[in-house]
């Protein structure tokens, strides 16, 4: 992936969430693998001003609720957990969700969420009430010019933060020293 690909796919996601009308008011909560769709969504959400807050891997279900409280979107990855734990976590936290027929890529209605809208998957796969990352990126001709001030992006445990690290750059390469030119007086 190029810069310029992660930066078509940020701007994608952010007109996505655009047209369906987030606004810095919403909050979207991001329980994923460490992967590309995860950045983007990250960078994406804050370019439109949407608040982000980021569950490490291994939170509990108590911490997912809680952050869920307040939130119109969660994005999570499915095989997150071994033996489709995540999909389990988030049936007992929005058990809507298990009623829904398959294939259905609809609004989320949460009796214990009430703001939660949206329930976001990343991976290959589709579940049932779910949308997958894919489907929210919007390409448009033009740059999406977005106003207002970036969304902000929190951490929540366990855990610490990772800083992004980008392997192919190599932070100890040293530029070649050009010689002087001998025409130059």
């Amino acid at each position: 992936m190029t810069y310029r690909d992660f930066s078509r796919q940020i701007d994608a996601f952010a007109a996505g969430l655009a047209a369906s009308k987030f606004t810095p008011k919403h909050k979207m909560v991001i329980w994923a693998k460490d992967t590309a769709e995860n950045v983007v969504a990250q960078l994406g959400a804050a370019k439109v001003g949407v608040e982000v807050q980021v569950l490490g891997a291994g939170a509990s279900s108590a911490e997912i609720s809680a952050a869920l409280t307040d939130a119109r979107a969660l994005l999570f990855s499915p095989t997150l957990l071994p033996e489709e734990g995540a999909i389990k976590v988030l049936h007992e936290l929005i058990p809507e969700l298990k009623g829904l027929p398959e294939r259905a890529d609809q609004l989320v209605y949460s009796s214990q969420y009430p703001a939660l809208r949206w329930v976001f998957n990343t991976g290959f796969e589709r579940y049932p009430g779910m949308l997958k990352f894919e489907y929210v990126l919007s390409y448009t001709k033009e740059t999406a010019g977005f106003a207002g001030a970036p969304g902000g992006i929190a951490f929540s445990g366990p855990g610490s933060p990772t800083s992004l690290a980008l392997p192919f750059i190599d932070p100890d390469a040293k530029m070649p020293e050009i010689e002087p030119s001998r025409e130059v007086c």
